[in-house]
C-alpha cells in the first residue's frame, strides 16, 4: 500500500486552507458588500437572502447609544393595514439568539422594549390586574418539556411588582400559562413528577413494577395572598392509555420521567370552567370548576364531538393555545402543530384553526384555517390570537399567529387570507432550538415609562450624535441642548445655561443628530426627551467627549473582507506557480 507522499499531503493542505479562505472570503464579502449593494439596488431581494441565512443564524440590529441588539425583522409578505398602531410582543430564545428576552416592537419592525437581564423568559404578554396593565412573562430554568421558575409583573416603569409561583413548596411555576382572571386571580399551569405503580406503564409489553411520570397539573391562586383557589391533575382524570406520545424509554427511571399528558394552555371561561389543552393527548378538553371533573372532549381518542368538517375539525395534533373567541357562539381557535419530532406521528404543516363548537349536541365545525407562506411545520409551541375588528366586535377581527418553533408570527383576515408575515430567523435554518419564540402576541399599545434616562452617545470619529430611551413610548420629541463657556473658549471660563440648539421628531427606536461644526467648543452637551405636549420626560446624561461607538464597524469589515479577498488571490497566484505550474513542467 503507497502510502500519499509528504509533498502531496502539503498540497492537499494547501488547497484545502485555500478552499476555506475563499469561501470565507466569498461569504463575508456577500453578506457585507455584494448582498447589502444588491438589496439597496433591488429591495425585494432581501427576505430571499435574509431567509436563506445570508445575514447569519439571527441578524440583530446594533445600535451606537446601547448595548441592545434587537432582533432585525424581514417583512416577506405584507399590507398596511397590519401597521393599525398594535405592538407586537414576543420572546427570542435559541442557540444563536446572544441577547434572548421579551421584546415589544411595531409591525414595521422599529425596537420599543427589550431585557436580557431574565433568563429563559417566555410567554410575554399584557394583562389587566386591578385596573392597571402590566407585562407578565416566565422565567426560570427549562427542563426538557416544561419549566421551573415563576411569573413576573412588571408595571409601566418596568418596575417588578409581582413574582407569582404556585402554591406548595415543592412546585414551580410552568413556563406554558399564566393568565389573570377577570376576577383578578392567576391561573398558571404546574409540571410535577409523581410515581406510578399500578402496571399500567409497559416496557417491552410487561408491566414496569414503579414508573415516573411527569404530570401536569393547573393551580387557580391569589395573587395577593399566594392562597389556594383551584387545583387540577390530569392522572386523575385520564390514563397513559390516552396518550399519543412515543417515548419507550421515558419512565423507567427518576431522571427521565414519561411527559404522557402535557399540558400547554389554560384558559377560565364565563360559567367558572376550564379550557385545557393536552398536547400529548391531541385533546382540547373542558374542566368543571366545580368539582374538577371532565365536561367533555374535544380530540383525541375520548373525542365527544361528531365532526362536520370530514375529519379536518378534529384531526389537530401536538396542539398548542386553545382559546375561546366567543362562548356565546361556540367559537374556539387552536393552534395545530401537526408535528413533534421525527419520532412522532405528523400532519405535514402547522395551521391556526377557528372552530365552532355546539357543545350541547356535540358537533364541531371547521370555519377557518391558517397557513403560513411556504406551509411552515413547526414541531412545538406557538399560539393563535382572534384581533378585535376597528368596531371592537370580539370574534372578527384579524388573525395573528405565532408559529412557535419557526422564527417567524403572520397575520391573517379573519376567513384566513394572509396579510402580513413577519420572519426573525431565516426559514431555510428552521432547526430545533436555533431561534424560536414560544408565542407572539399583538396588542393594544404598550405605555411604557421608564425610571431610566434616555442613552446619548456621538459615535468615534463623526459628528452624529445617537439617542435612545429602551422602552419609552411617550418620547414625542427630542431635544438637544448645550452650554457654552463663559470665556468663549473650550476649557476656558464657567459653563453656562443650557440652550437649545437642535430639535426633531422621534422617529424610531434610535434617532440621529448632526452636531454643529463647533460642537467642540460647547462645554457640555445632553438630549432631553419631550411629549406630544411639550413638557419634559427626561433628559440624558451630558456627553462631555467623543465617545466610542460602532460607527467605523462596516469600514473595519470591509478592509478584513478586502484583506481576505487579496489574500486568497495572492495565495491561490503562489500556489499555482509553485505548485501546479512546476507539476505541469515536469
Amino acid at each position: 500500500m503507497n502510502l500519499p507522499s509528504r509533498s502531496t499531503l502539503s498540497r492537499a493542505s494547501t488547497i484545502t486552507l485555500v478552499t476555506f479562505l475563499a469561501l470565507g472570503s466569498v461569504i463575508w464579502a456577500f453578506s457585507n458588500i455584494l448582498g447589502p449593494i444588491l438589496v439597496w439596488l433591488v429591495p425585494t431581494w432581501r427576505p430571499t437572502f435574509y431567509d436563506l441565512g445570508i445575514y447569519g443564524p439571527y441578524a440583530v440590529t446594533k445600535y451606537i447609544s446601547t448595548n441592545i441588539e434587537a432582533p432585525a425583522l424581514s417583512i416577506p409578505f405584507w399590507n398596511d393595514v397590519c401597521d393599525d398602531g398594535r405592538h407586537i410582543l414576543f420572546t427570542p430564545k435559541g442557540s444563536y439568539v446572544a441577547q434572548s428576552g421579551p421584546t415589544i416592537m411595531t409591525p414595521r419592525g422599529e425596537l420599543i422594549w427589550m431585557s436580557s437581564e431574565y433568563r429563559n423568559a417566555m410567554n410575554l404578554n399584557i394583562q389587566t390586574y386591578k385596573g392597571d396593565r402590566y407585562l407578565t412573562f416566565w422565567t426560570g430554568d427549562k427542563a426538557a418539556t416544561s419549566g421551573q421558575g415563576v411569573y413576573l409583573m412588571l408595571d409601566s416603569s418596568y418596575t417588578l411588582q409581582h413574582t407569582i409561583q404556585p402554591h406548595g413548596a415543592t412546585l414551580h411555576a410552568d413556563l406554558h400559562e399564566f393568565q389573570i382572571t377577570s376576577a383578578d386571580t392567576a391561573l398558571l399551569t404546574i409540571y410535577d413528577q409523581t410515581t406510578i405503580t399500578d402496571g399500567s406503564m409497559t416496557f417491552l409489553n410487561r408491566p414496569v413494577t414503579t414508573g415516573y411520570l411527569t404530570e401536569s397539573a393547573f393551580q387557580e391562586i391569589n395573587i395577593t395572598t399566594g392562597d389556594l383557589l383551584f387545583e387540577w391533575r390530569a392522572s386523575e382524570h385520564f390514563s397513559l392509555n390516552d396518550s399519543y406520545y412515543w417515548a419507550p424509554l421515558d419512565g423507567l427511571r427518576p431522571s427521565r420521567p414519561l411527559d404522557w399528558f402535557h399540558i400547554n394552555s389554560l384558559k377560565k371561561d364565563s360559567d367558572g370552567n376550564y379550557l385545557v389543552s393536552s398536547r400529548h393527548l391531541h385533546m382540547v378538553c373542558c374542566v368543571s370548576g366545580k368539582n374538577g371533573k371532565v365536561l367533555w372532549t374535544l380530540g383525541g381518542k375520548k373525542n365527544d364531538f361528531r365532526d362536520l368538517s370530514d375529519g379536518r375539525a378534529t384531526n389537530f395534533q401536538w396542539q398548542h393555545d386553545a382559546r375561546w373567541v366567543d362562548e356565546a357562539s361556540g367559537t374556539l381557535t387552536i393552534y395545530d402543530n401537526g408535528d413533534a419530532g421525527p419520532v412522532q406521528t405528523h400532519s405535514g404543516h402547522s395551521r391556526g384553526i377557528m372552530l365552532q363548537l355546539d357543545v350541547k349536541a356535540k358537533t364541531v365545525k371547521l370555519l377557518h384555517e391558517y397557513v403560513s407562506m411556504a406551509a411552515t411545520s413547526s414541531a412545538s409551541q406557538g399560539s393563535v390570537q382572534v384581533l378585535p375588528d376597528q368596531h371592537g366586535e370580539v370574534g372578527k377581527g384579524d388573525v395573528f399567529v405565532g408559529w412557535g418553533h419557526s422564527a417567524m408570527f403572520s397575520e391573517f383576515t379573519n376567513d384566513g387570507a394572509l396579510l402580513c408575515e413577519w420572519h426573525f430567523g431565516p426559514s431555510w435554518l428552521d432547526f430545533p432550538d436555533f431561534v424560536a419564540s414560544y408565542r407572539a402576541l399583538k396588542m393594544e399599545p404598550w405605555v411604557g415609562r421608564p425610571r431610566t434616562k434616555p442613552l446619548a452617545k456621538v459615535a468615534r470619529g463623526s459628528r452624529n450624535l445617537y439617542v435612545s430611551w429602551n422602552g419609552a413610548t411617550e418620547v414625542k420629541t427630542w431635544s438637544l441642548q448645550a452650554t457654552r463657556y463663559y470665556g468663549g473658549q473650550s476649557g476656558r471660563g464657567d459653563e453656562g445655561e443650557y440652550e437649545e440648539i437642535d430639535v426633531m421628531q422621534k422617529q424610531g427606536f434610535e434617532d440621529i443628530f448632526v452636531l454643529p461644526h463647533d460642537f467642540a467648543d460647547y462645554a457640555s452637551i445632553r438630549v432631553v426627551a419631550l411629549d406630544v405636549e411639550g413638557q419634559l420626560l427626561a433628559f440624558s446624561d451630558t456627553v462631555r467627549e467623543t465617545e466610542a461607538g460602532n460607527g467605523w464597524l462596516f469600514g473595519g469589515s470591509l478592509l478584513f473582507t478586502v484583506v481576505l479577498i487579496l489574500g486568497f488571490v495572492l495565495g491561490s497566484w503562489i500556489f499555482y506557480v509553485k505548485v501546479v505550474r512546476k507539476e505541469e513542467l515536469r
